[in-house]
């Protein structure tokens, strides 16, 4: 199989990570720890029974999966049918959204790679990805968004999810954990060469800190740089950070809630298991009581009645304690909660207080029942011995138990015949408390035992009447009217004890109150002349601003008028004295005394104080002019910057070199200006010195010396720019003006070139029908054809070239020249129609001259050949010989006739010579 792409070997293993965190996520939100048969090993074959799938989309939606399923398929049609419970969930998210994307369950059991990775990436879009959208835009261009307005200020900026991090994925990861938590990233990674280092260093700084798990390697980023595997990631970030700071002051405004929302929970968990442990104590005991089967053995019998007089007065006393206790919790927490306006807490049914009432009443119920059926087990054994023995064994225990009441009611004589109530208030309530609970519990038990020896004593006349027994009574000492005695006689003592300890009670309150309430007075002055003492004894700090150091003393005024009133309390104490007993009054008054000498020395260091903040204040008086005047200046100097930033601001537009240079001249004086503005600055600077030492915002200024400063070197930068774009505008000119110097020298070259040409000879001559003339002129013509095509075309190209160039930077106008392109273009037109012209002209004149030439020298031979004839006619007429006879007188007449045929003849070469002659004239006329 050939090797995969880089991209889908980085995809395969970032999807593989994300999903098996997911699906850890899932199983610790079920409280499962995640089995490892259930974690991806190859992502492309462990989805193919489609358990893992369910399980992953269960885990993303945080709901179960509805159908039934198989957890170990067998087959492909299981694998297939397990496959279309989660596919379908993926498939009608794609359609809402629009997305032409089917998945299918054969692309899973083929291991198609593009279905699955592209599956896994729906998922993560949807449960990830999708909800980072903002301002209209995609998920990605708002990560991407979100990515530049962290890391711009780092001279940072991330194109894409592709090449920026192949290329520079160590700094901004490391800018991005800096701009949140710079503690947490070196400088020597923030600009670390070395991208692989830094990402994983920063790889294990985000997993520790913000949990942010690894789901890349540095070395995929940097080789492969997969698209959705640096979203997936980067989405994670963007979870960390993007509301970190709403978080944090979420969780600031939320702690005060958090600290008594925790106080009421625990007031909560701990009445809820308190009441909880009582009521499985009760419950435990109520099912041991219903449920216990006593043998019919007479000791056990009597061991269990044994335990259950001591579980009465030991285990349950405390329960009955830990009763008392889960119901003043309940009390508290509901008044803690009425305190904050908050309903009253409810108790889950069957833990509120009637519950556990009836509770404890199902409690005492059964441990009554116990006790009668340990009584009826015990009769049951009894009477299964010999009568004798079980008369004998009820008079034992009769007499057992009523020698203890008998013991137990002479000690409860013996303690309240004492009335001992202490020395004080609190030891008569402890007393109070202590009787209280003897009465309530303690008594009410010892009450129903002494009911219990009583019905002992009659089953035992009965048995015995039963069994006709004799001679089993009670001794003299235990009979019931002497117990009944002992019994009348305690409740005597009590309520004795009872009426002697209410009246000693009243009577300490009495006292109590009133040295309660001279205590209460005189604890309240000590703590306010210790607040006193404590305000000054702290150092006296140097007031931030005027309004500080006026609060200071105004402050102070208040302590002032407070140890006033001290004085008055204490005056009015001292009359409080006399309405005590001589031993209170004198103890009472050293009180006073005290409190009057701490007054004294507080009342000094109140006078030291004030001189110390009047001193204080005069200081900020001074500084407050100072931050007055710093704010006046700092605003004229505002007003300046900012008309000076209108001025760089300004759009700067030049058409010739010495607007651009009038421009840097006005520019140049500007920053002159500017220049001299430093000494304003230097001296805001100075008060700001003068008046921020103690860090404290002017009031009324607007600006600080900071943003000032801030100004000052952002005009000065402006400044510094606009001097750069006149300067190259002034060069951009220049450059113009040699275009247009270029273009006005190539005119001019043209021109005397032109110049020269018209100059010639041969433009002044008219043509004369002169073969040596027209040839010399035709020559002429020739050379300077040749001339205007290697001179004259050059030139104008020339000219044209720059020309092109002065329009391809649009500039126009030309100071160096006064004519243009189409001016020189007309000029060169003209002189090459004219020499045209002129050559048509001599090469007419050249033509004609042939003509006529041609026309002579024919006429010359005709004319000759004529003359020949006529001195050969002339010669041979002169003779006058007509021979001797008749024929040859008749040869002369036919020669005659001959000849004036002839002479007829000569016409047309007459004729010719006078076309000949007109012609020339006329020919001459039209050169003229």
């Amino acid at each position: 199989m050939p090797e995969r792409p880089g991209w889908e070997r980085m995809q395969l293993k970032t999807f593989t990570r994300w999903s098996n965190m997911r699906l850890k996520q899932g199983e610790a939100a079920k409280g499962i720890e995640p089995s490892p048969d259930l974690l991806i090993n190859d992502i492309l074959t462990d989805f193919e029974s489609g358990v893992r799938l369910i399980k992953l989309v269960e885990s993303l939606q945080g709901t179960p999966i509805k159908g039934k399923w198989k957890e170990n398929p067998t087959n492909m049609i299981q694998k297939s049918n397990n496959l279309g419970f989660p596919l379908a969930i993926v498939n009608d998210f794609c359609a809402q959204q629009g997305l032409k994307l089917q998945y299918s369950a054969q692309a899973f059991l083929d291991g198609d790679v593009a279905m699955i990775l592209g599956l896994v990436w729906v998922l993560i879009s949807k449960f990830d990805i999708d909800d980072i959208g903002e301002e209209g835009k995609t998920a990605k261009q708002a990560l991407l968004l979100w990515l530049n307005r962290k890391v711009e200020s780092y001279g940072l900026k991330v194109a894409n999810f592709t090449k920026s991090f192949q290329v520079n994925g160590g700094k901004i990861f490391a800018a991005l954990i800096h701009k949140h938590r710079p503690d947490l990233i070196p400088d020597e990674i923030l600009h670390c060469s070395n991208e692989v280092e830094a990402m994983k260093f920063c790889f294990d700084v985000a997993e520790k800190e913000f949990d942010i798990p690894q789901l890349l390697d540095a070395e995929d980023v940097v080789e492969f740089g997969d698209e959705k595997s640096m979203m997936t990631y980067v989405s994670y970030y963007w979870k960390a950070f993007a509301s970190m700071q709403l978080t944090e002051a979420a969780a600031r405004r939320l702690a005060k809630l958090a600290s008594y929302e925790k106080a009421i929970d625990d007031m909560i968990s701990k009445y809820t298991f308190d009441a909880s442990e009582l009521q499985k104590w009760m419950k435990m005991k109520t099912a041991f009581f219903e449920d216990a089967k006593p043998p019919p053995d007479i000791e056990e019998i009597e061991r269990l009645r044994a335990q259950l007089a001591e579980y009465r007065q030991t285990e349950k006393m405390v329960k009955q304690e830990a009763k008392a206790t889960v119901e003043a919790s309940l009390n508290t927490l509901n008044a803690k909660l009425r305190a904050n306006n908050r309903p009253p807490y409810q108790p889950p049914p069957g833990q509120d207080i009637a519950a556990i009432n009836l509770q404890w009443a199902d409690l005492t119920e059964a441990e009554r029942n116990y006790e009668d059926r340990l009584t009826a087990m015990l009769a049951e054994a009894r009477e299964k011995e010999r009568a004798k023995q079980g008369v004998e064994a009820l008079l034992g225990n009769y007499c057992l138990k009523a020698k203890q009441l008998r013991e137990w009611a002479e000690q409860q004589i013996a303690v309240y015949s004492q009335k001992d109530f202490g020395p004080g208030l609190s030891e008569a309530l402890e007393k109070e408390a202590d009787l209280m609970t003897y009465k309530q519990a303690l008594k009410p038990s010892m009450n129903n035992s002494k009911k219990a020896v009583e019905m002992l004593l009659k089953s035992l006349h009965e048995r015995a009447a039963v069994h006709d027994l004799t001679g089993y009574d009670p001794t003299s000492d235990l009979t019931p009217e002497e117990l009944n005695s002992v019994w009348d006689q305690l409740a005597k003592v009590e309520n004795e004890y009872e009426a002697a300890l209410l009246e000693v009670i009243a009577d300490r309150r009495k006292q109590a109150k009133l040295m309660a309430a001279f205590d209460k007075k005189l604890n309240k002055a000590h703590g306010r002349i210790a607040a006193l003492d404590t305000y000054t004894g702290n150092t006296v700090d140097s007031a931030k601003d005027l309004e500080e150091a006026q609060s200071m003393l105004s402050h102070h005024e208040s302590y002032e008028d407070e140890h006033g009133n001290i004085g008055k309390k204490l005056t009015a104490m001292q009359a409080l004295c006399g309405q005590m007993s001589s031993s209170s009054c004198a103890e009472a008054e050293a009180k006073v005394k005290g409190a009057r000498e701490a007054w004294t020395a507080a009342k000094e260091k109140l006078e030291s104080t004030k001189a110390v903040l009047e001193k204080n204040l005069a200081a900020q008086l001074a500084l407050d002019e100072q931050r007055l005047e710093f704010s006046k200046k700092g605003e004229a100097f505002y007003l300046w910057v900012s008309k000076q930033e209108d001025a760089i601001g300004q759009e700067i537009y030049c058409t010739t070199l010495p607007e651009a240079q009038a421009l840097m001249v006005e520019h140049t004086q500007e920053e002159e200006a500017c220049a001299l503005k430093m000494k304003d600055m230097s001296e805001l600077e100075a008060l700001a010195t003068a008046t921020d030492a103690a860090n404290v915002r002017n009031p009324y200024a607007r600006f600080t010396i900071q943003e000032l400063q801030q100004m000052y070197e952002r005009m000065n930068d402006g400044m510094s720019a606009r001097a750069k774009v006149i300067a190259n505008e002034e060069e951009r000119q220049r450059g113009f003006n040699d275009m247009r110097q270029r273009f006005a020298k190539a005119v001019e070259d043209h021109g005397g070139w032109l110049q020269g040409v018209m100059a010639k000879p041969v433009f002044k001559k008219s043509p004369i029908l002169d073969k040596e003339v027209l040839t010399q002129s035709l020559q002429e013509l020739e050379t300077l054809e040749q001339d205007l095509k290697d001179s004259g075309d050059k030139l104008l190209a020339e000219a044209a070239k720059v020309q092109e160039e002065l329009d391809d930077a649009l500039v126009k106008g030309n100071e160096f020249c006064t004519k243009t392109l189409p001016d020189v273009v007309a000029e060169h037109d003209t002189l090459r129609n004219a020499l045209k012209l002129k050559r048509l002209k001599v090469e007419f004149s050249m033509s004609t001259m042939n003509d006529l030439l041609a026309l002579m020298e024919q006429y010359r031979a005709n004319a000759l050949s004529l003359a020949t004839w006529v001195d050969t006619q002339s010669a041979d007429f002169a003779k006058c010989d007509f021979g001797t006879d008749l024929d040859s007188a008749l040869m002369k007449e036919a020669d005659l006739s001959s000849f004036q045929q002839a002479g007829h003849s000569l016409r047309p070469a007459a004729h010719l010579a006078g076309s000949v002659s007109y012609f020339r004239g006329h020919l001459v006329a039209g050169f003229g």
